[in-house]
This record gives structure tokens, C-alpha cells and sequence, in this order.
């Protein structure tokens, strides 16, 4: 995450596997609260994926760069970390998905 270097600061998001079944939800839900928190004070916010489910060997090298550099015990799961600080330069808009894409009635497909 070269990106990073230019952040203000860090804000590492773990989650303890042992401590709920839910965890990756719980800290899931606690990055996009971080994150809104941010924007809501006029910051920019950067995600960084840590965690990935799909692929375990590079979620390992991911989580193990940052367990080392940060001295982060074992027993949490580090999920992403999210960059924060004063925008240079406002990023590109992107194509928001109509409202017909992401809301369904009754059953999925379903629009007024």
C-alpha cells in the first residue's frame, strides 16, 4: 500500500476470532463507522486490504508484514488498514449504480 506513506494516519482494524464468530462482520462494521466518521470531519479515507478469504497464503504474508511491524498479538485477525488525512487532490468520480440495480421489492428483480 505505497499510498499509505502519504497518509496523515493509520488506523490498523483487527478482529479476535476467539473472542466472537462474528469478528470479521464486527470489524467489517467498525471500518466503515471509522471511515464515515472521517468523511463526516472533511478527511479523506483510503481503504487497504489485509485480510482476504479467498486467498489464505497471501492473507498470511499480508497479516504477517503488519503483525511484525506493528507488534500485533496473535490472537487477532488483522482485517485492513484504513489511511486517513487531507485530501490533495479530490479522487475521480465513479459511477453510482441507479437505484433500480440495488433495490428490490417484495423478491429480488422486483422494481416498481
Amino acid at each position: 500500500m505505497p499510498w499509505l506513506k502519504e497518509a496523515n494516519i493509520a488506523i490498523v482494524i483487527t478482529g479476535r476470532p476467539t473472542v466472537s464468530k462474528y469478528w470479521l462482520q464486527d470489524a467489517s462494521i467498525a471500518s466503515g463507522f471509522v471511515w464515515l466518521a472521517a468523511v463526516n470531519l472533511g478527511l479523506g479515507c483510503a481503504f487497504g486490504a489485509v485480510y482476504n478469504l479467498m486467498d489464505e497464503k497471501e492473507s498470511h504474508k499480508r497479516e504477517s508484514y503488519v503483525r511484525e511491524a506493528l507488534e500485533i498479538p496473535n490472537d487477532r485477525s488483522i482485517i485492513a488498514i484504513l489511511g486517513i488525512g487531507y485530501e490533495n487532490k479530490k479522487p475521480a468520480s465513479k459511477r453510482m449504480a441507479s437505484k433500480s440495480e440495488v433495490i428490490h421489492y417484495n423478491t429480488f428483480g422486483s422494481n416498481p
